[in-house]
């Protein structure tokens, strides 16, 4: 059939898409709502794209899904929990990396607790070698 593109077959039900492979297909936008009627997906790569937007919430309900990797993309926001509790339990092997506005609770955790901490720390660096400064050059006039 289509590169890219694997159903079953078994002779009783008609043919339904399993696999659907669309990485470096030159993909643009965000991510189709119509791939949640492929309910019988086990596996969908759509990596190496320049997808964006939000991962959707719609690729929980494809239960079916084994395999889902977004990688080299350029999605952003919260992995739905849902895909990530799934990925904890090993029913869904999930790859988001190298998706620089695409974080997991965790991910997003990190950045956003550090970014204040390193923030004070640096602006009371500045503060403590402003005032030295100060008292240097008031005591050199002296």
């Amino acid at each position: 059939m289509w590169e890219g593109l694997n159903c079953s077959i078994d002779g009783y039900d008609p043919p339904r898409i399993t696999s659907l492979n669309l990485s470096s297909s030159g993909l643009i936008g965000q991510i189709e709502s119509s791939i949640s009627k492929l309910t019988m997906l086990q596996y969908l790569d759509l990596s190496n794209n320049s997808l964006n937007g939000p991962l959707p919430d719609f690729l929980i309900q494809l239960h079916s899904l084994k395999v889902l990797n977004v990688g080299k993309n350029k999605l952003t926001g919260l992995v739905p929990s849902g895909l990530l509790e799934r990925s904890k339990t090993k029913s869904l092997s999930l790859s988001v990396d190298d998706n620089s506005g695409l974080c997991t609770t965790k991910s997003c955790r990190k950045k956003s607790s550090h970014v204040p901490l390193i923030a004070s720390i640096s602006a009371i660096i500045v503060a403590i070698l402003l005032i030295s400064l100060g008292f240097w050059i008031f005591r050199r006039h002296k």
